[in-house]
């Protein structure tokens, strides 16, 4: 929801909240949403029971949305980073593998080698994220010390997701190779599905990247 505008994220909270009385989650990407405080105070307004911090430090917010007896999520992708979310005090760690879709760490450890390194340094629950999408991969992620797996991309090829459904359609169709990653050379990694737009975008970066080499 981090893209939309905080007027925007209320009506999806109202709705969820109208439509069923299990828990949920609002996601705050904490440096990239130009609506922090304002999503802030929206989950707290509306008692939104979880919320997952990611891209930034959770550690200022996580006494003030525990205030509110909100269980705080942290998305890590280091060993280093899950330590200092424990030592913050948030209630489930997310170790998010270069496999996810959308923004990536700069560090590109896979799902599987990160889980078990997290695994064994923390004691916190332990939520593995990238790359799981069947019951193999739930499996597999539990047995490297996970206590369950955030899914991502494949519920949106499901049939309730409002997305348009040719791009399920080719979520649907992709393999191993299907994926590309853009913005390594600005540090700021996009794994996304690779298309005609996207493998033009990556061509472009490439030139400009070797462009600014030479000029250099």
């Amino acid at each position: 929801m981090w893209h939309n505008a905080p007027d925007e994220v209320e009506q999806m909270i109202i709705a969820i909240k109208n439509q069923t009385k299990q828990p949920f989650a609002v996601n705050i990407p904490i440096q990239v949403t130009d609506y922090l405080e304002e999503m802030l105070t929206l989950v707290k307004k509306h008692a939104v029971p979880i919320v997952s911090l990611s891209a930034g430090n959770p550690a200022p917010y996580v006494p003030l949305l525990q205030e509110y007896g909100i269980k705080v999520l942290a998305v890590v992708s280091t060993v280093y980073h899950a330590k200092k979310a424990e030592y913050a005090g948030v209630d489930l760690i997310v170790a998010e593998g270069f496999e996810a879709a959308g923004i990536n760490a700069p560090q590109e450890m896979t799902t599987f080698t990160l889980v078990p390194q997290i695994a064994a340094q923390v004691s916190t629950p332990l939520i593995a994220a990238g790359g799981v999408g069947d019951g193999k991969g739930f499996a597999a992620a539990m047995m490297l010390g996970a206590s369950g797996v955030q899914l991502g991309t494949r519920l949106i090829a499901t049939k309730e997701a409002p997305v348009h459904r040719e791009y399920k359609q080719l979520l649907c169709q992709a393999d191993g190779t299907d994926a590309i990653t853009v913005g390594r050379s600005f540090g700021n990694m996009r794994r996304v599905l690779k298309t005609d737009y996207t493998q033009t975008l990556q061509l472009h970066e490439r030139d400009g990247y070797h462009a600014m080499l030479i000029s250099n």
